[in-house]
């Protein structure tokens, strides 16, 4: 038995090891991981993508047909997740689950219903904060979406709610303190602009997502902190009629 051909086995088997172990181990991990990791590592997650291409494209064919004075929700998953004509009948949800403030401007020029629109809602910011923008970016982001609303036309913008305890702890939850008062700002900006208050109902004395309306994973809502925000929410939009 030559060396060289000894050599060549072992190699063999080994890149044969290594590349089983890697398989196992691929099948073994959730996908979700796998995604987490390749987001970490810089690379686009194409899931997510095709996702949101595919939502705005089914947006745009409820967009073309939309009524005159429907109100529109606009919005990362606390949109999406919310029963929006229980609000207002007739109302449209445009929600994408992972909207970022930029996202939204991208997208919001798209929707020709914008311009005889009865309200707009807008919810979006928190995937801004866990992705890493800066507050000055999202308030600029915030001026910017309410500037492409016709001034006729009357705005809503919801609080961020706060998070839970064990997700991102006080720091975000500051955070998003720190947004809710400066979209308070931006609404005082123009008239028919009106700020919406979520978290003052949903926060504990520390600031965080109280258990009864955290979902699960201390992000979203369940069905308690939906209510709360839907009666909220309806009567904010009556100011619009003076009801």
């Amino acid at each position: 038995m030559s060396s060289h051909w000894l050599v060549t086995t072992v190699a063999g088997v080994l890149c044969f090891s290594v590349g089983l172990t890697a398989g196992i181990g691929l099948a073994i991990v959730k996908p979700q991981k796998i995604r987490q990791w390749a987001r970490s590592l810089g690379f686009p997650d194409s899931n997510m993508q095709w996702f949101h291409a595919q939502t705005v494209k089914f947006h745009l064919r409820i967009d073309a047909c939309a009524p005159r004075g429907a109100v529109l929700f606009i919005g990362d998953s606390f949109i999406q997740g919310l029963c929006v004509t229980e609000v207002e009948p007739g109302a449209i949800n445009f929600g994408i689950g992972g909207d970022t403030t930029d996202d939204v401007l991208a997208r919001l020029p798209r929707y020709t219903s914008v311009a005889h629109a009865g309200a707009v809602v807008f919810a979006v910011g928190d995937n801004d904060l866990r992705k890493g923008f800066s507050h000055e970016r999202i308030v600029v982001n915030y001026r910017q979406m309410l500037a492409m609303i016709p001034a006729e036309v009357p705005v809503f913008f919801c609080s961020l709610t706060p998070t839970g305890e064990g997700v991102d702890g006080s720091p975000i939850n500051k955070k998003i303190a720190e947004l809710n008062r400066a979209l308070t700002t931006v609404c005082a900006s123009r008239p028919q602009c009106h700020y919406v208050d979520l978290s003052s109902q949903l926060a504990d004395a520390q600031g965080r997502l109280q258990p009864q309306f955290d979902d699960g994973d201390g992000l979203h809502l369940n069905a308690a902190g939906n209510r709360l925000c839907l009666e909220k929410l309806q009567e904010s939009l009556a100011v619009r009629q003076g009801r």
